[in-house]
């Protein structure tokens, strides 16, 4: 009887640690044309792209989202698609090591018209360097007979969209977004995070400061809430921030006084 439990026990921690490994899928996605969010970045527009850079030694998160449209442009050729198709190993290459990825569904097959995502996690270990590590994603497209699965990547020099994916890897010195002088002012910690939507935003400042801008973003960079704050010197500053509207994700706040800023992350999850 102890043994079976001890089983039970087991499988019930083996079940919830693969549940924490699933991502929830963005339903927003900037361009229709384009079956993954982010998209690999425009060199001509400027956005798409991996938006937050990865620290070594420090806990990484970052979510692909995919919405696979009826038909898909390849090689120049306007084709119908039922899936795109991810090997749930070895798809998405490039990353730095430490980090890997599952996906939602786990088989990592995303229906047309329908939602699904692929999220890298893992923290950077100490025998990567630093620097900028190209990522691609390589899928199958299901085409219509004869064809069957069709091999594409998205990003890097082949990829069937332009732009590609570039994840930034920093040291722990340089782990902010930004520059870090204003750090040294100022320690910023979100209470609770993970949170359900509501969480207090504290901030200890050496000094008073003023004319403070606090804006909260998604992983988009679409502009979610900015205020200008005033910090009091020598205590903790409680700012309150409701995202109970919000889709659960990671969110980026950064602060900001001139040309100096600290990015802290928050994470929502019901």
């Amino acid at each position: 009887m102890k043994k079976i439990l001890l089983l039970v026990a087991a499988a019930l921690v083996c079940f919830s640690q693969i549940n924490a490994q699933l991502c929830t899928p963005d339903p927003v996605f900037p361009d229709t044309l384009v079956p993954v969010n982010p998209p690999p970045y425009d060199t001509v527009t400027m956005t798409g792209g991996i938006p937050l850079p990865a620290c070594i030694d420090e806990p990484y998160e970052m979510t692909f989202s995919f919405l696979v449209p009826d038909t898909l442009v390849v090689s120049g050729l306007t084709v119908a698609v039922s899936y795109l198709r991810l090997n749930t190993t070895g798809a998405i290459t490039g990353m730095p090591f430490g980090l890997s990825y599952t996906c939602n569904p786990p088989n990592c097959t995303y229906y047309a018209n329908t939602l699904g995502c692929s999220l890298i996690t893992g923290t950077p270990t100490a025998n990567n360097a630093a620097g900028d590590y190209p990522l691609v994603i390589n899928a199958f497209a299901a085409l219509p007979p004869p064809f069957g699965e069709f091999p594409i990547t998205i990003g890097g020099p082949s990829s069937v969209f332009p732009g590609e994916y570039v994840l930034e890897l920093r040291t722990q010195a340089n782990c902010l977004v930004g520059s870090s002088d204003l750090a040294t002012d100022f320690s910023v910690v979100v209470s609770p995070n993970p949170t359900d939507g509501q969480t207090i935003i504290s901030v200890k400042a050496a000094q008073n400061m003023d004319n403070v801008q606090m804006t909260v973003t998604d992983l988009m960079g679409r502009n979610i809430e900015t205020r200008s704050i005033a910090l009091q010197g020598g205590t903790t500053n409680n700012i309150q921030f409701d995202g109970t509207k919000l889709p659960e994700g990671m969110y980026l706040c950064t602060l900001r006084q001139g040309s100096q800023t600290t990015v802290t992350k928050i994470v929502i999850a019901r």
